[in-house]
């Protein structure tokens, strides 16, 4: 079984750093497919997460009856 995720594990296993000169780009992208009626902002909550944690992009994919949200 893996170790439960706790923020002293997440101490020891930082994001590595990112360069002076990093701009969007090179921070990488993410694409999040999800999203439904039940539970609309998860797939904001997911982009949220993706963007503090470093990343440069990011684009999400939705159905249509949540995308407008």
């Amino acid at each position: 079984m893996p170790d439960p995720l706790t923020p002293e594990l997440l101490r020891r296993h930082p994001l590595p750093p990112l360069g002076v000169q990093a701009d969007k780009e090179a921070r990488g992208r993410v694409l999040i497919v999800g999203g439904s009626r039940q539970a609309p902002g998860a797939l904001k909550l997911a982009a949220e997460a993706a963007l503090r944690a470093g990343c440069g992009k990011v684009q999400l994919a939705a159905p249509a009856g949540i995308a407008p949200g």
